[in-house]
């Protein structure tokens, strides 16, 4: 009855065990059955026992392997063992309250401490933690990330050892003769009701700081509204919306209009992109643009608006709109690649286009970056007949030498900037920019101009393009043609 309860209990539950631990488990029955029946048949040799020990022994080494289970230097479970608790947890459908902690300077208190102080350092704050959760699960993910899963009963227990933990450890904590600052976020959530399968529960742990404020206050993700929980779910699966929005072509090109004060109509666009999922809805450009960066679909995303604003602008040129150009943002990593010039001339021939009817589009940290590889790409696109433009300027700490030695076109004038064009001392340093920079020759673009005297201010300035809702918001394809054949043509 032992054997057949073990071994069926065992391959139930085979998913939740890598193949090693699974054979060596699944051996350790025939083993044992073959010292019984030596014992049984052969009395006077006692080996049951000793064979039981070595079979225990293989197995405790094969499948409990202290060093993954136990982080050494801190004391308490490593983030390996966490995985395979958290992957039982949802094979199993076992109910538990996981809370997480996340020192939000750790980098500052690496630099500080060094590599030594600081990992005694955490093992003081996984102390701490041995004393207020005593009947929990405790683990330490690296880089100042601490778990600890609790059952749902030792959870409802817990709720004040919660709180004395998160104030023994928030803001002034002392270390050896030091008094250092403690930048926490602390997150509780119910698993695995609040995640619907491992990889976002994952997911949601190593970045759920990034978008909670570190003030040590205790956010519980059951408590919070609907609209909390939906930014939360959102940050957490953006990885996964980008990748199946690329596999599915679910993203869209929309283009706001750009007023020619000269000409007075409008001559240019902005090619803007936007995301629709089934589940989110639109996707703020600046979350999903920022996710796409940081791993690494950006290039990517890159060539699909290359592709999509090429052959729309030879639709435009077909339908003869009188636009000049339009205007594509370029990403960072698209302006450190050594074969920009090749992608933006495959596009452009792709589309029979000629190369003065593309702007690109490069914010303040690309043209302020010491890589010569920036300037070569501007430099050899520049002498093709393709166009650039500084974005973003205000928003960052403009270095103008950099900017003048760049063969720009245009600047744009921030929408932040914009805002602010009737602070006297906002006013006094966009009109000394627009003086200095159309001195040397460049083009101004002002972004988010949304009402008339906004308008005429920045026209008595002497700039040379309006863009803003005040004329027209971002529109999707169709909608931006009817608009120009109705104002331009």
């Amino acid at each position: 009855m032992y054997f057949v309860y073990g071994l069926s209990f065992l391959f139930k539950y085979r998913k939740v065990l890598s193949i090693d631990k699974f054979i060596s488990l699944v051996c350790f029955y025939p083993w044992n059955l073959f010292a019984i029946l030596v014992q049984a048949f052969i009395p006077e040799y006692l080996v049951e026992m000793f064979l039981n020990t070595v079979s225990l022994f293989l197995v405790s080494n094969i499948v409990q392997r202290l060093e993954e289970v136990i982080n050494p230097l801190i004391g308490i479970k490593s983030h390996i063992a966490y995985s395979t608790d958290m992957k039982k947890v949802f094979y199993l459908k076992k109910p538990v309250r996981i809370l997480i902690l996340r020192i939000v300077n750790y980098p500052a208190l690496l630099t500080i401490l060094g590599n030594d102080a600081c990992n005694d350092l955490m093992k003081q704050i996984a102390n701490k933690m041995k004393y207020y959760f005593a009947t929990s699960e405790l683990y330490y993910l690296e880089n100042g990330l601490f778990a600890s899963s609790f059952e749902q009963t030792n959870f409802d227990r817990s709720r004040d050892n919660i709180k004395n933990f998160r104030d023994s450890i928030c803001g002034s904590f002392q270390f050896g003769k030091m008094e250092l600052e403690m930048d926490s976020c602390l997150c509780v959530f119910s698993c695995p009701q609040d995640f619907d399968n491992y990889d976002k529960m994952m997911s949601f742990v190593y970045s759920f700081y990034s978008y909670l404020p570190a003030n040590g206050n205790i956010t519980f993700l059951a408590d919070e509204n609907d609209k909390q929980k939906y930014k939360f779910h959102l940050r957490n699966e953006i990885d996964h919306i980008i990748s199946k929005a690329i596999e599915e072509n679910r993203f869209e090109m929309y283009y706001q209009p750009i007023y020619s004060v000269k000409h007075k109509k409008f001559i240019s666009a902005e090619a803007l992109i936007r995301l629709k999922d089934e589940k989110f809805g639109f996707i703020p450009p600046d979350l999903f643009i920022k996710a796409a960066e940081n791993n690494g679909t950006i290039l990517q995303i890159g060539e699909i608006v290359l592709d999509n604003v090429c052959n729309f602008i030879s639709r435009c040129t077909e339908a003869k709109l009188q636009i000049n150009f339009f205007e594509i943002n370029l990403s960072m990593k698209q302006c450190v690649q050594v074969d920009l010039k090749d992608k933006i001339l495959f596009y452009l021939k792709k589309y029979n286009l000629k190369p003065e009817q593309a702007n690109l589009e490069i914010t303040e940290t690309a043209a302020n970056t010491a890589q010569d590889i920036v300037l070569d790409n501007i430099k050899a696109l520049k002498d093709i007949g393709v166009s650039f433009a500084l974005d973003d300027y205000g928003t960052g700490y403009s270095n103008l030498s950099r900017i003048i030695s760049l063969p720009l076109k245009i600047v744009k004038i921030d929408k932040s900037m914009t805002d602010k064009v009737f602070d006297s001392k906002i006013n006094s340093v966009l009109k000394y920019s627009v003086s200095l920079l159309k001195e040397i020759g460049m083009e101004i673009v002002v972004e988010g101009v949304e009402t008339e005297d906004v308008l005429n201010c920045f026209v008595q300035m002497g700039c040379d393009y309006i863009q803003g809702y005040h004329f027209s918001k971002p529109l999707p394809e169709a909608d931006f043609i009817e608009f120009i054949k109705k104002h331009n043509i």
